[in-house]
């Protein structure tokens, strides 16, 4: 990794028209990120991009960087917003021997995304693992009250397969032009952040931090089921705690990992 032992930088200007496209794509439809009306009463005053927008980028430049080497773990922290119109410089940095750190910033300096991403060892994309296999979660019921969304255990799960027409998608957005093999780590990750922006804690979620663990590669087209659940409440800060899973059709844990949400702007009336 001596290449980036000083960093690699890349620079991007992500548009609305952005926002919107990663939100038909993942599902995740949070009104801050493509309603302009409810984003102008919440703390950030307009739209923001969605953090897994901001990883598919990372992605690609760590891509672009290692193509032969796939992600073990991903950490995530957004400390600030990144919005439309704004050009954002996207920082690979080697810490260790495969291990980068990462971080996505506006102009003025303003971290939006910040991380550490470590890589397999060898030249295989195929992780290496045990397989483990969970019993897959139940699908959801009724959707659930805000009352609900912010209660201790209280779970959501969704269902899905990505086509080839949704990775071509997502290659268009990550500005890659080889499409992936294997469903990439970002569209995994949107998995969660649909389900957190949607359904529990719900629309006004606003993403903290994810941890992730990649255990297995997940194919195109194959069903997949993911799953968030609430941890820990901490209303006085109000700040949400969920474990994050995904699994494939056989059980086989795909991702594994925890997120962490503050739920000011949950529940306002849109």
């Amino acid at each position: 990794m001596s290449n980036v032992s000083k960093g690699l930088f890349e620079e991007w200007t992500p548009s609305q028209v952005d926002f919107d496209r990663f939100a038909a794509l993942s599902g995740d439809f949070n009104p801050i990120h493509v309603d302009p009306k409810f984003s102008a009463r919440t703390g950030f005053g307009r739209t923001v991009a969605h953090g897994m927008l901001l990883y598919t980028r990372v992605w690609a430049a760590i891509r672009r960087t290692w193509p032969d080497r796939a992600m073990r773990a991903q950490t995530l922290m957004f400390p600030n917003p990144s919005f439309a119109g704004e050009a954002l410089r996207i920082e690979l940095s080697a810490r260790a021997p495969h291990v980068v750190t990462v971080s996505v910033a506006r102009a003025d300096g303003a971290v939006g995304l910040s991380g550490e991403c470590r890589l397999a060892d060898g030249s295989s994309r195929e992780p290496g693992n045990a397989h483990y296999r969970v019993a897959a979660p139940a699908g959801p019921g009724s959707e659930p009250s805000t009352g609900e969304r912010l209660s201790l255990g209280a779970t959501a799960s969704l269902a899905r397969a990505y086509s080839s027409g949704d990775i071509q998608a997502f290659a268009f957005l990550a500005g890659v032009d080889d499409l992936p093999e294997t469903v990439p780590e970002p569209l995994i990750a949107a998995l969660f952040s649909c389900l957190l922006g949607v359904e529990v804690p719900g629309p006004g979620t606003n993403y903290l931090k994810q941890e992730m663990e990649f255990l297995a590669p997940a194919r195109i087209g194959e069903g997949l089921t993911a799953k968030v659940e609430i941890t820990r409440l901490r209303p006085d800060k109000d700040l949400v705690d969920l474990a994050t899973l995904c699994l494939a059709g056989d059980g086989t844990v795909i991702c594994r990992g925890r997120a962490l949400v503050l739920a000011r702007d949950v529940g306002k009336t849109r």
